[in-house]
């Protein structure tokens, strides 16, 4: 839908701003009543969040609220432009109410059609951008960590040709080291937010995440002094090959 005339106007009624966007169109005419701005940063901390926002069928509605609030009728049409597979409206809202629910998009005002009584609710993304910097100390007392630490443990012991390390050891290393890296790296995400979004503006969710990863690593091999005391109680250094 092409827009002949748009206007954007601030609004203040009963102490409450609205930011009011008017559009002219072919077939209709209609105001958004916007009343959320989305923040600059979201750092997704979480597992199950960050499960989401890398899922397809999620990423694609936050792609698409990228530019503005859309009502669930605009959303549909700019989803299925995006997806390899066209889905239906109940699916989209489906998946809607879970990232409202995990307050990843929000209700953002209502859409006032001229000639209608009713009015449409407008959604918004959370945020500007995502950044996923996942706290390890949850994953690390996980069942689903053992499997990955017990892999870990094997392959380090194939290369020091030693006696395995213990997995309580392991983990608690791991738990160490990421927890300090992820805190440092969520700082340096929300300490000058407005010139990271110029940065990475260009930047989609998988590639931020690489970013993330990047930044962890250089975090952990610039400030060495943090796991110098981590490395010896796990006495890896004695076992490396000299």
């Amino acid at each position: 839908m092409t827009d002949i005339q748009k206007k954007t106007k601030l609004l203040n009624f009963q102490g409450k701003s609205f930011i009011v966007k008017c559009f002219r169109c072919e077939l209709m005419e209609y105001q958004d009543f916007i009343t959320y701005e989305p923040e600059q940063i979201c750092i997704v901390k979480e597992q199950f969040k960050f499960d989401l926002v890398t899922d397809p069928k999620y990423t694609h509605i936050l792609i698409a609220l990228r530019e503005r609030p859309l009502p669930i009728k605009d959303l549909v049409d700019e989803y299925n432009k995006i997806a390899d597979k066209p889905r239906k409206q109940t699916s989209i809202y489906n998946y809607l109410q879970e990232l409202i629910k995990q307050g990843l998009v929000m209700k953002a005002g209502q859409r006032v059609i001229t000639g209608k009584t009713a009015s449409e609710v407008l959604y918004s993304r959370r945020a500007i951008l995502y950044y996923p910097v996942i706290l390890s100390e949850d994953f690390w007392k996980t069942e689903e960590s053992k499997n990955v630490l017990e892999k870990c443990q094997q392959l380090l012991s194939l290369y020091t040709d030693s006696e395995p390390f213990k997995i309580d050891d392991l983990s608690s290393f791991f738990m160490n080291i990421y927890s300090k890296s992820e805190v440092i790296v969520a700082e340096i995400f929300e300490k000058d937010p407005d010139s990271v979004n110029k940065l990475c503006s260009d930047l989609d969710f998988e590639q931020i995440d690489k970013l993330t990863r990047m930044l962890e690593t250089l975090v952990i091999l610039l400030n060495p002094q943090n796991y110098v005391e981590s490395l010896k109680e796990l006495k890896m250094l004695d076992n490396i090959k000299r």
